[in-house]
């Protein structure tokens, strides 16, 4: 686990189970052989330690993944992204329905003062490909 710029640690240690992991790393390995995806990474972190990482497979035709493996990854982080605006959500930070500018003032400009935060993590916040000056 080289590589990574967190203090290294354990599951144990970080309080994390380890039966969905193990699941997690089936998931990896069974689409690796059925071709879904040539290779991968987990890397997972608890309050600032790396508890676990593991490669799979292959970066591209013949070069194993490593851990400074650098990934193009396009629209995946939208998921991630989602992921985390969606539990802040549940913890009460912001309701879907509010609108952006509740929450950043600046977005108000060129007219998208009433778009919702739903809007904007479901693409239909009405956002041009490219800004007209």
């Amino acid at each position: 686990m080289s590589g990574f710029p967190l203090a290294v640690s354990s599951l144990e240690a970080c309080q994390l189970r380890a039966e969905p992991i193990e699941r997690l790393v089936a998931l990896m390995e069974r689409h690796i052989a059925d071709d879904r995806y040539p290779g991968g990474q987990i890397a997972i972190a608890r309050h600032g330690k790396l508890a676990y990482a593991r490669n799979f497979g292959q970066a591209r035709a013949g070069v194993a993944v490593q851990d400074d493996t650098l990934w193009l990854l396009y629209s995946n982080t939208k998921v991630v992204t989602a992921t985390a605006i969606w539990l802040l959500a549940e913890r009460g930070a912001f309701r879907f329905t509010d609108k952006m500018t509740d929450h950043v003032p600046e977005f108000a400009r060129n007219g998208k003062q009433d778009i919702t935060i739903q809007q904007v993590i479901t693409h239909l916040g009405g956002f041009p490909s490219a800004q007209v000056p």
